[in-house]
């Protein structure tokens, strides 16, 4: 098991209870302690001071991880996203990326009932349905939260029964942030106004998770078929549905489609239109927005991406941080993560390089690429590599808001060139493999 821990008080109690528990339950525990790059250095150099003792007092061994500095203000403000958000996202992705290195099936985190509670709050306050309303599950794939039935009070006992100590994030009294707002604000005078309410929000985000799991199975049985990097299905099937059921199922397969590094969390007033009388026939959107459309196509609905640039060969996708895009039409996908050593083929793209958003294109006309070597057109390239004219337009260009910032051309027989003159040692990358495709089939 690998423990997210940033210093504070909760992730310090989590990873005090979990190594006097892995002797006894037999398991291997591991550190993980992520640098946001967001807080003042001295700040953080202090969080991970304290971690790095903390650590070597319990004798866990610890991965330390950093994003670098201003990238999630950065992406929050170009993405229209909040920094929280932003933050949380990569956070994650970096955490399942250590837990890949150590070996570990599960990541701990530290969220306790407190937690949860707020996040209900904040989930009501900004009209969730359901699965928002049900708050932090206990479990979701790898991620467990072992301290979710304990108070924030129960956790700073156990600190000062064990004699240790924890940072204070400075942040945490900013009130730019929902969360802190709905803590030093909201909730004083909540208690003194309703006396039990947390109880309530308690047994209120209970059975929204018994809801939104009926929900779920319900969802499961409407007949989606999946469809390159999204989702098709009859629409007369769809429509005769519940409306509360066609809003859950887009809802649930949206956290399956790739949409861009930093995907914002969907509001029901987006997804209103999914509640309306069938359209009827014909080629419409009905949904469009965040990376992603619902469009009528005749006979069926198809959802996934927005495709901005649809024809006979043309696609364009938006870039996800982490996981893996089907290249249309060439028999290859793209794997994306973010890490500091390239694996075997592997390209490397330094994050510093990389100007958001991300997309994943074929090839146009008078496309070039401005790498350390000088100016090239991409169909000069694709000459260079002797790339079969009939593929050439299917050359998968990634392009970031500077321009082209790589070409995967091993992905039709090709080779690769980025504009980036490659990574320092020990930089972040944004790290790109190729699979299949046109060289591998003919092999």
């Amino acid at each position: 098991m690998l423990a997210g821990v940033s210093g504070g008080p909760d992730s310090t109690a989590l990873l005090s209870v979990l190594a006097s528990l892995a002797s006894d339950l037999g398991f291997s525990l591991y550190a993980c302690h992520v640098d946001h790059g967001i807080r003042p250095a001295g700040e953080r150099e202090a969080d991970l001071a304290a971690v790095r003792a903390l650590c070597a007092g319990l004798g866990v061994p610890l991965d330390v991880r950093a994003i670098p500095d201003g990238m999630c203000e950065r992406e929050a403000r170009e993405g229209g996203r909040s920094l929280e958000e932003v933050a949380r996202r990569r956070r994650l992705a970096l955490l399942v990326e250590a837990a890949d290195a150590a070996g570990a099936g599960f990541i701990a985190l530290g969220h306790t009932r407190d937690d949860h509670r707020e996040t209900v709050l904040m989930r009501t306050l900004q009209g969730a349905g359901p699965r928002g309303l049900a708050g932090i599950a206990l479990r979701r794939g790898r991620f467990v939260r072992p301290l979710l039935g304990a108070s924030r009070a129960e956790v700073m006992a156990h600190l000062a029964a064990e004699g240790l100590s924890a940072r204070t994030d400075a942040s945490n009294a900013d009130t730019r942030f929902l969360r802190n707002r709905v803590r030093l604000l909201l909730l004083p005078a909540l208690r003194r106004a309703v006396p039990g309410w947390g109880t309530a929000l308690s047994e209120l985000s209970r059975g929204m998770a018994r809801v939104a799991q009926f929900l779920d199975e319900e969802a499961a049985r409407l007949p989606w078929k999946r469809c390159g990097t999204g989702w098709r299905i009859d629409r007369r099937a769809f429509f005769t549905a519940h409306p509360a059921l066609r809003v859950h199922a887009l809802l649930h397969l949206a956290d399956r489609v790739p949409r861009g590094s930093q995907p914002a969390r969907l509001s029901h007033r987006f997804l209103e239109p999914a509640l309306g009388a069938d359209p009827g026939p014909g080629s419409r959107y009905l949904i469009r927005g965040h990376g992603l459309a619902l469009r009528s196509d005749h006979a069926d609905l198809f959802w996934g991406p927005d495709i901005v640039s649809p024809s006979e060969k043309g696609y364009l996708f938006p870039v996800p941080s982490f996981g893996t895009l089907n290249i249309e039409g060439t028999g290859a996908s793209a794997a994306f993560r973010l890490g500091l050593n390239p694996r075997p083929g592997e390209t490397a793209i330094p994050v510093r390089e990389v100007v958001p958003p991300l997309v994943l294109r074929s090839r146009r006309k008078g496309d070039r690429i401005e790498g350390p070597s000088g100016s090239a057109t991409l169909k000069s390239l694709c000459g260079a590599w002797g790339v079969p004219r009939v593929l050439a337009g299917l050359v998968p260009v990634l392009v970031d808001r500077r321009g082209v910032l790589a070409v995967l051309g091993t992905a039709v027989g090709g080779r690769t060139a980025t504009r980036s003159d490659g990574p320092l040692a020990g930089e972040e990358c944004l790290l790109v493999r190729v699979t299949g495709g046109a060289k591998e089939r003919r092999a």
